[in-house]
């Protein structure tokens, strides 16, 4: 009976229709019904989520790697069945890729109103062993060994300072999402680069940030600013260069930023009130 319930979750996705609320104000997709069809519509979603064992108003829209085993994805959902959970993007990857189980990174999550969509970093769970077992395995080169017992490939990597043994996964989470937005060919209502200004983080050198990078969340001062990579000045002391999807935070804003803002409302208010008023109104300078 799952699997029935499995292709009709996957159509609504491809057709991008959900549930509308039971007092009719929140519409998603193509789908729009009165009062009466909202209860019936929720009853319903209800019913194919506990079957299918995930939400099948979940949409998946975007994906961009952060790192080898992270990604910045975008879902879009109806909030007429209640906020996204973390919980409800695990079950989602769980559901339909068959790979390594995924962590949520809850802090990174970012609500994008105008769209109904969410975007947030997922990381994959890979399992790691310690340095001294490669002693026990063959050298295929200076940093990855073969466990000839289970067959399995292993690459050394570090974290503070403390060198590891971390199992290599073939496949790429950015890849499979991507997959699957192409098999699904639901129509794009947002994407990761769409929604960055509505989340403020068009980000310019000086910004303080919240970034993701060596699988953990950490704070610094941006220095540079490329097409898709942003350099940052770790509160940590450390310099790193990351993609521009591993920023979900901009937490203070630079003079770079304060005079683009300001620039950006000048020119919004000169042709209401014009130049003298515009500039007292802007802080333009």
């Amino acid at each position: 009976m799952s699997g029935i319930f499995d292709k009709l979750a996957n159509k609504l996705e491809q057709r991008g229709v959900v549930a509308t609320s039971a007092d009719g104000s929140k519409e998603f997709g193509r789908k729009t019904v009165d009062n009466k069809g909202g209860d019936i519509a929720d009853k319903f979603f209800r019913k194919v989520k506990a079957e299918a064992g995930y939400r099948t108003d979940m949409q998946l829209l975007d994906a961009k790697n952060v790192d080898k085993n992270a990604a910045n994805v975008l879902f879009a959902y109806d909030p007429g069945l209640g906020p996204l959970t973390a919980a409800d993007v695990v079950a989602y990857f769980d559901r339909h890729f068959n790979s390594t189980p995924v962590e949520v990174v809850a802090e990174t999550a970012n609500l994008h109103p105008r769209s109904n969509t969410v975007s947030v970093i997922v990381k994959r769970i890979v399992p790691t062993r310690p340095i001294t077992d490669s002693q026990n395995m063959k050298k295929i080169t200076a940093s990855t060994f073969l466990d000839t017992t289970i067959g399995e490939i292993w690459e050394v990597d570090e974290r503070d300072g403390q060198q590891f043994l971390r199992k290599v996964v073939e496949d790429d989470i950015t890849q499979s999402a991507l997959n699957r937005i192409q098999k699904i060919k639901a129509p794009v209502r947002a994407t990761l680069a769409s929604v960055r200004v509505e989340a403020g983080l068009d980000i310019n050198t000086g910004d303080v940030v919240r970034f993701y990078a060596d699988g953990k969340t950490l704070s610094g001062t941006v220095t540079r600013v490329s097409a898709d990579k942003v350099s940052i000045k770790g509160n940590d002391g450390k310099s790193y260069t990351v993609p521009m999807e591993a920023v979900f935070y901009r937490s203070e804003m630079g003079n770079a930023s304060k005079k683009e803002l300001s620039q950006e409302a000048y020119d919004y208010y000169k042709d209401v009130y014009g130049p003298e008023y515009a500039k007292e109104l802007s802080e333009y300078k």
